[in-house]
């Protein structure tokens, strides 16, 4: 009986000896304390990106703004007085209530009006050039082989046509008015473009 008290006294120590050294090797070494210094550790890194952000929105705006000032207008407004340096040419109107013929011309000549034999001689005088309409009963210059032909018109009359080099001579024949058309142009092409717009533009009027 003694025998197996003791066995069973041994059993019980070397129970409880297994027991011990179970929970002392299956216990846990490391403390969890470290992973919670590690996680504090990063909310320390977005706080160094925050105030170069804010230096950049306050200084941008202002430069912007100073950009587009008043300068433009003042180069739009320059060209308006382009149009007044462009003159356009003033248009005079000779008329002869007598001889019932009307012709406009540029007012940059001068109108003479002399008496001449049998008629009147309206001279438009020009340094370069003088446009001159002899109207009268009588031709103001003779010429043996004056023959009148449709060929060139002036105020839907038939014409006689005399060139030389430095003029032309038009004459046309309305009732008893005997009408030349002189045009000293001396070779100019622009004088003789202002000749056939003469020409073109002389009408016949009601006291013809």
């Amino acid at each position: 009986m003694n025998q197996n008290r003791i066995y069973i006294a041994l059993t019980l120590v070397f129970i409880c000896l297994s027991l011990g050294g179970l929970i002392y090797f299956y216990r846990p070494t490391s403390k969890p304390t470290l992973l919670e210094e590690m996680v504090a550790t990063p909310t320390e890194v977005p706080e160094e990106g925050i105030p170069p952000i804010t230096e950049i929105s306050e200084e941008t705006p202002t430069p912007i703004e100073e950009v587009p000032s008043s300068e433009p207008t003042s180069a739009q407004l320059e060209p308006t007085d382009v149009p007044e340096a462009a003159p356009t040419p003033t248009i005079s109107t000779l008329t002869s209530l007598q001889f019932g013929f009307e012709v406009p011309y540029a007012s940059s000549r001068k109108l003479y009006e002399s008496p001449e034999n049998g008629g009147t001689r309206y001279t438009l005088y020009s340094s370069s050039g003088n446009i001159t309409v002899h109207a009268g009963s009588r031709w103001s210059w003779l010429h043996p082989g004056r023959e009148f032909n449709s060929d060139f018109t002036v105020a839907g009359q038939p014409t006689f046509v005399y060139k030389i080099n430095s003029q032309t001579l038009v004459d046309l024949e309305v009732g008893d008015t005997k009408i030349t058309i002189q045009c000293v142009h001396g070779g100019k092409d622009s004088l003789i473009d202002e000749c056939q717009k003469f020409f073109s533009e002389f009408r016949l009027t009601s006291g013809s």
